[in-house]
């Protein structure tokens, strides 16, 4: 395999595991994100109404800045490849707590889970690039990453053609168990890659001069609000949503 990779792609001896573990976790990032991002526009556009779509994406951006400034306030807390793991099965756990809520009939569940697949989208892939910056060096980015994007949207279309083959099969709603389980299988990928390349979980080094007090999620959170103020995009996105239809 090593010597396939290296004669074709150009992947050097000593880097063929490396690379196939990156783009496994490649593969299973796009294939959740494909199976969490179909159901979730399907079922709000079918069950809680194509008229609230103005709003949710009024709505999204500033759950992004929240979801953005409180994952920087982890990231200088912990490696990224071990938040990473902790990413997906949080949005694992979430999105298996809503399936099951979904019996109930709340229609509050369907705008949930369309912000959450916005978010999960954003932060995991984030999180895969900085995973990837710790991994390679830039010779080998250049020579690297294309390939493992290619491989990852390889994935990405097996799962865009199987998914109506997939939901035929277990039901529409358990799609999102699909997920749960790729997203657990993702976050043991991680923690494999972990073992295998140890580096990856090793904090920032101390350096003989002193650091600077570094802002929390409250402070990032706090910091970003004159932003929303004073933003001109965001008060022509208000003006445009209170205009009527």
């Amino acid at each position: 395999m090593g010597k396939l990779l290296g004669k074709w792609f150009k992947v050097y001896e000593g880097e063929a595991g490396l690379f196939l573990w990156t783009v496994l976790l490649r593969i299973l990032l796009l294939s959740g994100i494909i199976i969490i991002t179909n159901y979730a526009d399907t079922a709000f556009l079918a069950r809680y109404g194509v008229e609230k779509l103005p709003l949710m994406y009024f709505i999204n951006p500033f759950a992004g800045i929240i979801a953005m400034a409180v994952l920087t306030g982890l990231m200088v807390k912990m490696p990224g490849a071990r938040l990473l793991s902790y990413m997906f099965l949080f949005f694992g756990v979430i999105t298996a707590i809503i399936r099951f809520l979904i019996p109930t009939g709340m229609d509050l569940l369907y705008p949930i889970l369309w912000i959450i697949k916005a978010q999960a989208e954003a932060i995991t892939g984030l999180l895969f690039l900085n995973l990837a910056n710790d991994l390679f060096n830039i010779r080998q980015s250049k020579r690297l990453f294309s390939l493992i994007y290619a491989g990852g949207y390889a994935g990405y279309i097996l799962f865009s053609f199987g998914m109506p083959f997939i939901s035929n099969i277990i039901g529409f709603d358990n799609l999102l168990l699909v997920y749960v389980a790729i997203s657990i299988l993702a976050a043991l990928v991680v923690k494999r890659m972990g073992a295998i390349f140890p580096t990856l979980l090793v904090s920032e080094k101390k350096s003989g001069k002193p650091k600077k007090k570094k802002k929390g999620m409250k402070d990032q959170v706090k910091a970003a609000m004159p932003l929303i103020r004073s933003s001109l995009l965001i008060k022509i996105l208000v003006i445009l949503f209170i205009l009527p239809t």
